[in-house]
């Protein structure tokens, strides 16, 4: 599903929440970087895209967390294990 994007000084939680309503996808950042702000203007732009472009945009890396249920994946938002050093 395309995103149409448009976010100035928005927390990661909140842009996050915005694609997740958008495309049906569970997304959220990890605790210790959701309250950092983004810019993003993106239109029609396929989810991976803009998930890509997030993560290389902070050098930021996506968790994929399954759970033991038939539920869809969820993709969380988390900094690199090189940044956490």
């Amino acid at each position: 599903m395309p995103l149409t994007v448009r976010v100035a000084g928005a927390p990661l939680r909140t842009l996050l929440s915005d694609w997740s309503k958008q495309s049906g996808v569970s997304l959220s950042a990890d605790a210790s970087i959701r309250d950092q702000r983004a810019f993003a203007r993106l239109t029609n732009r396929p989810l991976r895209d803009a998930m890509r472009l997030l993560a290389a945009a902070f050098g930021y890396e996506w968790r994929v967390v399954e759970d033991e249920s038939d539920a869809p994946p969820r993709y969380v938002l988390q900094a690199s294990p090189q940044i956490v050093q």
